[in-house]
């Protein structure tokens, strides 16, 4: 009896250490099927003397498995599974009592100016009625996703952080267009906003983490920082989605929101995040330090997307206005 906990200590970490693995292995093979050039990183030891550029850095610790990649956190598994197996809010309830943090949130989020009633709530159980469930689920990962937006490398604090919201924005502006649309879609709008910019989060830490170990110069170009992202967390935020058994249809999303043309199919799903990522960037919620001010004067009545779904331009203030109350008001109580 005394040895039982070491004994699943162990266990734990032998089952993580093989979940890692398997991840690795999944990522490395998806991004060879999806053309990120490689093949010259595949070797066991880095050509002598030869630099680098920062892409090759990062394939390479993928094939050597020298990275942390981010795990979905264990609450969000817990309440689908819950979800799946069709629990009631009694049971919803008592999962979400277990982390004292995320009921504080989520019960600050009920009594906010978007979901106050007559009676303050004052615990989980008062918030998941008021809320309930679909909402209360996408709060939930919203809340437990925000921890993976962190690194030990302070020089991209910041830069995290304009991501996080960017992401944000993107989840809320992709469910009301949803509703106010009444567009139909294969998954939760909310989830796929809130996920499809996951391969920039994926990158940047990598990155970050590549220059504390001095792998990639003291210093990084910004440039270069940049254009590496944008050209890749496409494909590398397809990878982890896939190792994380998310849909085919979530993970289209997470290739091809910056590029329909290069898409295979364009379903709903597709067309309501490019736009919702398009709408969010031309507001300022921009992903990188420094935004696009053509997007600022962007028609965006005039994008594929939005000429799809028949969005005209007196909806889309409609949808700007609701997105910025809403960041105003709830992105604090995400931090």
């Amino acid at each position: 009896k005394l040895l039982l906990p070491a004994v699943k200590r162990v266990l734990s970490q032998i089952h993580e250490i093989e979940r890692s693995k398997r991840i690795i292995n999944g990522l490395t093979r998806r991004l060879e099927e999806l053309s990120i050039p490689t093949t010259q990183f595949f070797e066991e030891e880095k050509p002598a003397g030869k630099k680098t550029d920062m892409l090759d850095e990062v394939v390479f610790v993928f094939k050597r498995g020298e990275i942390e990649l981010p795990a979905i956190p264990s609450l969000s598994l817990k309440f689908q599974e819950l979800m799946n197996r069709g629990a009631d809010l009694r049971q919803i309830g008592e999962l979400l009592k277990q982390d004292m943090a995320l009921s504080s949130k989520l019960i600050s989020v009920s009594n906010s100016a978007f979901y106050r009633g007559l009676v303050e709530s004052k615990n989980v159980a008062n918030a998941i009625s008021r809320l309930g469930l679909k909402n209360t689920k996408r709060y939930v990962d919203a809340i437990c996703t925000r921890s993976l937006y962190t690194t030990k490398n302070k020089r991209f604090l910041s830069l995290l952080q304009r991501l996080w919201e960017h992401s944000l924005a993107c989840a809320y502006a992709s469910q009301i267009l949803t509703d106010v649309m009444d567009i139909e879609i294969e998954n939760d709008a909310f989830t796929m906003g809130l996920l499809h910019d996951i391969g920039r989060l994926l990158l940047l830490q990598i990155i970050a983490d590549l220059q504390l170990k001095k792998k990639i110069g003291e210093t990084i170009d910004n440039a270069e920082l940049s254009n590496t992202v944008d050209m890749n967390h496409g494909k590398f935020g397809a990878a982890l989605l896939e190792n994380w058994e998310f849909s085919e249809s979530i993970m289209r999303v997470a290739a091809f929101h910056d590029n329909l043309n290069a898409a295979d199919s364009i379903n709903n799903d597709l067309l309501v995040v490019h736009f919702s990522n398009l709408m969010v960037k031309s507001m300022g919620f921009y992903p990188t330090e420094q935004g696009d001010n053509q997007l600022q004067e962007l028609d965006l009545a005039d994008i594929e997307s939005a000429r799809i779904l028949k969005l005209d331009a007196s909806l889309i203030e409609g949808l700007k206005t609701r997105v910025s109350e809403f960041m105003k008001e709830l992105r604090i109580l995400f931090i």
